[in-house]
Order: C-alpha cells, then structure tokens, then sequence
C-alpha cells in the first residue's frame, strides 16, 4: 500500500510540475517588430547631450506636500519622501534610525507646511528641521 501511495504521489507531483512549467503566453514577433520600426532611434551622441535634469525622479516644480507625507508615511524609512523632494544618497541614515528621523519629518512637515517642504527640496542635509547654527 506504501508503495502504490507513494508511486501517486510522483506521478502527481510531476504532473504538477509540468502544469507549473508550462508558459500560457504567447510573444506576437510582428507586434514587436512593428513597435520597433515605429520607435525613434537615438545615437550616444544624442544621450549624451540629453539634459540629465529631464531623468530625475521628479522636477522640483512637481513636489506636493501629500505626495511628500504620502511617500513619507508608507515608505519613508528608507528616505523615499527625501528623493521626492530631489535629494539623493541618503537611504542608509534612514534605515539605520529605525523610522525616528522619518517621523519627525513627516511631523514637521505637517506642523510648518508649504514652509517646511520648501526646505526638503533639493536639500542634502540629513537632519533639515533643526535650527540653524
């Protein structure tokens, strides 16, 4: 009886596997092929040349202050709301605070306004809300 159970549960794990593995999609080549010649083609020299200002995450002129406290309530420990208002390279700190230098910002923010978002824009300063020295 072991033998006979054993024996359907292979079969029945291999017929799973070849459900599993089967690919129900299907590539249209023409339709790759007319996206393809319908695409502009661009040289080196043209990248090079493009200003990278157009490939930022977003134009400063865009930040909000929901999309900021959005970006800073769901995502901010890792400093998203940060490269929102167009600060990069800051991740780490955050990550390593556990979310209390997030929370402060999203606080901030809140409390001081357009005033305060003003200051997150483009501002490599780890710890923006602090007084000046």
């Amino acid at each position: 009886m072991k033998k006979l159970l054993i024996t359907f549960a292979c079969i029945g794990v291999l017929f799973a596997s070849q459900v599993a593995m089967a690919n129900p999609y299907k590539l249209d080549e023409s339709a790759v092929d007319q996206k393809f010649a319908a695409a502009t083609e661009i040289s080196v020299e043209q990248m090079a040349l493009a200003d990278v200002n157009t490939m930022a995450l977003a134009p400063n002129t865009d930040v909000t202050k929901g999309g900021f406290l959005l970006r800073s309530l769901f995502c901010g420990i890792f400093a998203v709301h940060r490269s929102y208002a167009g600060t990069k390279g800051l991740a780490f700190k955050y990550c390593i605070t556990f979310g209390l230098v997030n929370t402060v910002d999203f606080w901030y923010t809140v409390f001081k306004g357009q005033e305060a978002l003003d200051v997150f824009i483009d501002n490599p300063k780890w710890v923006v809300w602090r007084t000046k020295n």
